[in-house]
């Protein structure tokens, strides 16, 4: 088995990805639980944290987008190398994806217009530059279709040409940074033909976030969807919501894609029952080589409150990771 897995635990620095109720970084981020994250990563062995950055730290190209509070470029400096000292790499994550925008402001309403292209651009490059020139950049792209948009005040979702082009544009300028461009699996299997046909394999590391279930015995009918009150699937008719087709192309392709030379670097959800173990174990007939490791995410506030839920994303990931790969 390839060594030097990377054991990822993602944390919001800001969670104002879907729409803005954090005006302050200390709204939703405790310093103290911050310091008791990075005690546990190091104690788990954790090696990465995917931080999920969006307004949380001043932006010297785009001031207009930072929250009160934001980090500045010394402290993001500062925290890298706190992290570095405890064996832990911080990736850093934005999201572009039209349903997942909020962080940008104005500008989550001028997508696919020339100021969202440079705005974009700006903000790619001074990550780049402030996180010390990471060997990753995270863009999101997930969830972005008229399902999810049209619940919104506000719905945008681009599609066809539009689409695959500002992807294209997005990776791009990651790539101009001298980074690789990782962007959640949506793109790859909603529409897996056309996916592979505007990137080469592997240009892209590419995020299976899959939290239900792996086997069929266990799907999850439509009518027991805990967030069913969203209704933006209900007119697709299906039984299960693992018919949804990023589920449903994942689990029939994504391990022969891998094994034509993709790489993944799959993402459990601590609060589905064994989905950290399921996914691990899927992808166990995949070429080792070619998983990069595994990112956990409770997908909550980085604040005391939440410490539970952390707990239990340390639990799970260890589970995973004594049983499948063992002294790893």
């Amino acid at each position: 088995m390839a060594q030097n897995k990377m054991w990822t635990l993602m944390v919001e620095l800001s969670m104002n990805q879907w729409t803005i109720v954090y005006p302050d970084l200390y709204d939703q981020f405790s310093e103290e639980m911050w310091d008791w994250i990075l005690e546990n990563c190091q104690k788990q062995g954790i090696n990465h944290i995917l931080l999920d950055v969006g307004d949380g730290i001043e932006y010297h190209s785009h001031p207009e987008l930072s929250m009160k509070n934001a980090w500045s470029h010394a402290r993001v400096r500062k925290e890298i190398a706190r992290c570095k000292e405890l064996g832990i790499t911080i990736i850093p994550k934005l999201n572009f994806s039209a349903f997942h925008c909020n962080w940008l402001k104005q500008y989550a309403r001028m997508i696919s217009s020339d100021i969202y292209y440079k705005v974009a651009a700006d903000l790619i490059k001074e990550v780049s530059e402030v996180f010390e020139h990471p060997q990753y950049i995270h863009l999101g792209m997930d969830e972005e279709d008229i399902n999810m948009a049209k619940n919104r005040e506000y719905a945008i979702a681009r599609h066809g040409e539009l689409y695959w082009h500002d992807v294209r544009y997005l990776v791009d300028c990651v790539a101009d940074t001298g980074a690789k461009a990782v962007i959640w699996y949506d793109a790859a299997f909603v529409n897996p033909e056309e996916y592979r046909k505007r990137f080469d394999i592997n240009e892209v590391l590419l995020c299976p976030w899959y939290y239900w279930s792996l086997d069929p015995k266990n799907f999850t009918k439509m009518e027991d969807f805990p967030f069913r009150h969203l209704n933006q699937f209900n007119h697709l008719g299906l039984e299960y919501i693992e018919d949804l087709p990023r589920l449903k192309n994942f689990r029939e392709q994504g391990i022969d894609y891998c094994k034509a030379g993709q790489q993944y670097l799959p993402t459990s959800w601590p609060s589905r029952p064994k989905n950290t173990w399921n996914l691990v174990q899927f992808l166990a007939d995949a070429p080792d080589e070619n998983i990069l490791g595994h990112i956990i995410a409770p997908w909550v506030n980085t604040t005391l409150e939440q410490k539970e839920k952390f707990e239990k994303a340390f639990a799970d990931l260890a589970e995973a990771r004594a049983h499948f790969y063992p002294g790893k």
